[in-house]
């Protein structure tokens, strides 16, 4: 299974879609993604990205959490709080990733694929 991304914008969707690997998907609304996944029950991780709002993401988490309680909801935010995330995960989001962190991640992992061709040692310190 391959994640699936729910984002508003696409030129945010673009850039999400390539943090998170090559074989994600996007959608621009969550009731495209909900049709997709009547579809394609066996998905098992959904991203919704910063433009889909905090109440439409803990409703459909939620909903999730009853209905495909195998499935795992991310969120990405701009930023995120001791308080949005603790509402998060009572609303059965499975984790909420800042935006930069994703970002930091992603230039780890390019870091860890190619360190001959940038000049760094991805050695143990």
């Amino acid at each position: 299974a391959m994640p699936v991304l729910v984002d508003l914008d696409p030129h945010s969707a673009d850039v999400l879609v390539r943090a998170l690997g090559s074989n994600a998907m996007s959608f621009s609304s969550i009731a495209e993604l909900e049709r997709y996944l009547t579809a394609f029950p066996a998905e098992s991780v959904v991203v919704l990205a910063p433009s889909i709002g905090l109440a439409p993401s803990f409703e459909f988490a939620e909903r999730m959490r009853v209905e495909r309680p195998t499935l795992s909801v991310i969120l990405i935010r701009e930023q995120v709080d001791s308080m949005m995330l603790s509402d998060a995960l009572r609303a059965g989001v499975r984790d909420v990733v800042a935006r930069s962190d994703l970002d930091v991640r992603r230039a780890h992992e390019r870091r860890a694929e190619s360190p001959g061709r940038l000049g760094w040692s991805c050695g143990p310190a």
